[in-house]
């Protein structure tokens, strides 16, 4: 009363409730500040000023509450309230302010002021979240009418507070659940339909198998009553914390529910499961064959290409029809032979390892595979990285993209290996999901370095050498190897076959920066330099005539 000079009346609290009721909001607000005034000039704790102080709060809200839905049609007062002085965030405040205390106080660490939540101020936890909820929802629908259009920046306000009820709701559920107060929380979410934290409270304790949860039949019960509204955030709930195996333990009921769901939030990583469940086996395994596709990790893409393939054979089985889909069946073999890609590159890499006793780090093991499988790497600083970076990945179960894996299996030493040159080959011909030039250009890659994998003024000194033994060093190198393994393939993307001056041809910068993005200035102009070496090595061998020579040499021999 003094702050609106008000104090000249001799009974203040009678002449405030005739004169002055329209600041009773401003008077709920002071509540929370005379407590914490109190507790200080009586140096006392401010625990036996809470009950109090709660006690006003909920008497003076609750009356408001209760009267205006007593009185509503009396009144012929239609919803929302205008400017309700309840929900003001000076109230609102003052609430959140005495929920947090009160959730202090009684959980505090032991001490000479510890109370209990079986007592007060523990006991007005629940009062408390209801009023405070109250308070929230009503200044939301005032905010979301148009009357409120008028007051400066409403809409910012009330997106600000609906993401603030939104982060705040979750904390009190928790907060009544873990202070004995579990049903008020349970009944607060039904009445503000969180089915988001309906699914939590539901989950705090035993999760599997499900009828084993304490909750289950609540489950069931709330699925009846809000059917879709809850299940979509009860499997969301599952599919969040990791337990898509509660989620597909529950009995047939649930079945229409969860097809629903996956209607209305495509998930294919997850969603294949519930298709095998319900025999939908064509779906399955279009579902599985794609997420393989964008598989990061080599496990997970070798089992779903694996359970894929299963799908479409039973599939085939089921209609009873003997001609598979030739085409789904090579995609599925495609990519089943890109994962033996990997596991082969992994056996010979940590073959490199055997030798070594004792424990290694990651790194020391790329050192030490490098220096084992890529001798070629040393003066090639820029592609020792990225050789390095590959093998990284790896020996950490990355699945590798066609154009990664095609740089492993070229960079490395293959002098044991001619093979994963054509391999490189025919996994760049499969690609079809990367521009034109990307593709070409990596033909060339692949093509010179078979071409400069071997020593060519060494082959080519013909002094005292026979024809025979001649063609015995041709069949001896990677570009003959390599074109025995391509001459026969019905499909031969361009490219496929690259001629050395072709191969002369070196990745552009902007090619470059297209497959990796993260570099720097200084890093892709490191990369072209070492390009342009392997260019060099090429050009300076004048191989030309030498391919043509190997090249009939190889159609004779593959033809007879």
């Amino acid at each position: 009363m003094q702050e609106i000079n008000e104090g000249h009346h001799e009974d203040v609290i009678r002449a405030f409730f005739r004169f002055r009721l329209v600041d009773i909001g401003r008077l709920v607000g002071k509540v929370g500040e005379a407590a914490t005034q109190a507790a200080r000039l009586t140096q006392r704790d401010i625990i036996e000023f809470l009950p109090e102080a709660n006690r006003i709060v909920l008497t003076v809200l609750n009356s408001a509450f209760d009267y205006r839905d007593y009185n509503l049609q009396v009144y012929g007062i239609d919803l929302p309230m205008i400017t309700p002085w309840s929900s003001k965030p000076a109230v609102i405040d003052v609430v959140l302010g005495l929920f947090d205390a009160t959730t202090k106080a009684i959980e505090a660490p032991s001490s000479g002021h510890r109370t209990k939540s079986d007592s007060e101020p523990g006991t007005q936890l629940p009062d408390l979240a209801a009023a405070l909820f109250t308070c929230i929802q009503e200044r939301l629908d005032w905010l979301g009418s148009p009357f409120a259009m008028s007051e400066p920046g409403y809409q910012r306000d009330r997106e600000e507070l609906s993401k603030k009820f939104g982060m705040l709701r979750p904390e009190v559920f928790e907060t009544l659940r873990r202070n004995g107060y579990a049903n008020a929380a349970f009944s607060l979410a039904e009445k503000y339909r969180d089915f988001s934290g309906l699914a939590s409270l539901c989950h705090k304790d035993t999760v599997y198998p499900p009828e084993s949860n304490p909750n289950f039949l609540r489950i069931q019960a709330y699925i009846e009553r809000f059917k879709d509204g809850f299940t979509t955030e009860l499997y969301r709930w599952y599919i969040q914390h990791g337990e898509l195996r509660v989620m597909f333990a529950h009995d047939d009921s649930h079945s229409p529910h969860i097809d629903k769901y996956f209607a209305e939030n495509p998930s294919n990583s997850i969603s294949w499961i519930n298709d095998l469940g319900k025999e939908r086996y064509s779906i399955a395994c279009a579902t599985l064959l794609k997420e393989a596709g964008h598989a990061g990790n080599l496990d997970a893409k070798h089992l779903m290409l694996s359970i894929g393939k299963l799908a479409h054979l039973a599939q085939l089985h089921e209609s009873n029809t003997g001609a598979a889909d030739s085409s789904l069946l090579d995609a599925f073999h495609d990519d089943l032979d890109f994962v033996s890609v990997h596991e082969a590159l992994l056996q010979e890499f940590r073959s490199a390892l055997d030798a070594i006793r004792g424990r290694q780090t990651l790194d020391s093991q790329i050192d030490t595979i490098v220096k084992a499988t890529a001798t070629g790497l040393q003066e090639k600083p820029a592609l020792k990285d990225i050789f390095k970076d590959l093998v990284r990945g790896l020996l950490q179960g990355r699945a590798l993209c066609i154009e990664d894996a095609v740089d492993v299996m070229t960079l490395k030493d293959n002098d044991s290996s001619l093979e994963d040159f054509a391999t490189a080959l025919h996994l760049l011909a499969r690609v079809q999901n990367l521009p034109e030039a990307r593709i070409t250009s990596a033909f060339r890659t692949v093509w010179r370095r078979v071409y400069i994998h071997d020593d060519w003024d060494a082959i080519r000194k013909t002094a005292n050498v026979s024809d025979a033994e001649l063609s015995a060093r041709f069949r001896s190198t990677a570009l003959y190897n390599t074109l025995c393994a391509i001459i026969t393939k019905d499909h031969q993307p361009a490219g496929y076959e690259t001629s050395p001056d072709e191969a002369l041809v070196t990745p552009t910068m902007t090619e470059i920066t297209s497959r990796w993005p993260g570099l720097t200035q200084e890093q892709v102009e490191a990369l072209v330099q070492d390009y342009n070496l392997e260019c060099d090595l090429l050009g300076d061998l004048d191989l030309n005539d030498v391919f043509h020579r190997v090249r009939e040499l190889a159609v004779h021999d593959v033809e007879w």
